[in-house]
């Protein structure tokens, strides 16, 4: 057999191999390029003579060649196989991974997850534990309610007393301040209740010592205020010199004997009056007052004083 020699068409690297192997597909061992052996005395070949060599050079050089070629050919087939199998085996395990964290059917990791979740909340130390803790916070909830929905305290209740002094000069008639109280005759009084009723055309704000219908002192006072009024925020002043139009009516009424009818005086004109009503909260609405009667007593009533607000029906405490 003859030798002959051609270039890569890769790297122009000058190969030589025997003329048995025209045609067939080798690696470069240069380049590890793929490429066809070009058949024995083509032109791609190069002259016959240049690749005409005898003795043992020439085939030991024609072995070398083939072991190249066989070795780039193998490895190329491994790698091929190898990372087909590597590909395979990383799809099959995200798979597996998938299936196990997948929803209620899973696999069994999830499925021990979600049992356990049910046996701990169905173990009846947890569930009693969790009945306490509800009934507390409904109790303590009540609670809050009750203490928020109670009637708060009269807030004129811790003012002290301040005696008024009765004049009938207006600019010198002050409203002390304190709780309201009052004299007459030289005998102190004081308020135990304050009361405004509304009328149709009228608003009554009564001022009592004592209780009931047979009170020691009461002084009324009839306000021209219509129902549909409001009062929050109203004041009213009237001087001895106001004309009745100018005047509301107001009447003292005081009991000297229990067994009888109380005594009373009505006053149309001639006293000092200075009046004022603020906002109502939920509970109370507060108010201010002087009033000096132009009587033979010097009957004075003076003083801060709050009025009891009706609770509406759908703001009652709740029901046991």
């Amino acid at each position: 057999m003859s030798e002959f020699k051609f270039s890569c068409p890769h790297c122009d690297r000058h190969i030589q191999c025997d003329e048995q192997w025209s045609g067939r597909e080798v690696v470069c061992p240069s380049c590890s390029g793929s490429m066809t052996i070009p058949i024995f005395g083509s032109a791609a070949s190069g002259p016959a003579t240049l690749g005409q060599v005898s003795g043992k050079k020439g085939g030991k050089n024609s072995k070398q060649i083939m072991a190249w070629s066989a070795g780039g050919l193998a490895l190329i087939v491994v790698f091929y196989f190898g990372f087909k199998a590597v590909d395979k085996w990383d799809v099959t395990a995200h798979k597996k991974v998938q299936d196990i964290s997948a929803g209620s059917s899973g696999g069994e990791v999830t499925h021990i997850a979600k049992l356990y979740q049910v046996l701990d909340a169905t173990d009846p130390a947890r569930m009693e534990k969790q009945q306490l803790d509800a009934q507390a916070k409904y109790e303590r909830e009540k609670a809050r309610m009750k203490a928020e929905m109670a009637t708060k305290p009269d807030p004129t209740l811790a003012m002290p007393m301040i005696a008024p002094t009765w004049s009938l000069d207006a600019a010198a008639a002050t409203i002390p301040q304190g709780r309201v109280n009052g004299s007459s005759g030289g005998k102190d009084w004081h308020i135990d209740n304050v009361r405004l009723d509304r009328g149709p055309a009228l608003a009554l704000l009564t001022f009592q010592e004592g209780a009931g219908t047979a009170a020691d002192h009461e002084v009324l006072i009839y306000l021209p205020a219509p129902a549909a009024e409001n009062l929050a925020g109203k004041k009213w002043s009237v001087t001895k010199e106001s004309t009745s139009r100018q005047t509301m009516q107001i009447i003292r009424k005081w009991t000297t004997d229990p067994r009888y009818a109380p005594t009373q005086k009505a006053f149309p004109k001639g006293y000092v009056l200075k009046l004022e009503l603020d906002e109502p909260t939920r509970d109370w609405q507060q108010g201010r007052i002087y009033l000096a009667l132009p009587d033979t007593n010097k009957t004075v009533l003076a003083g801060e004083f709050s009025i009891s607000v009706p609770r509406k029906p759908e703001s009652l405490m709740l029901q046991e």
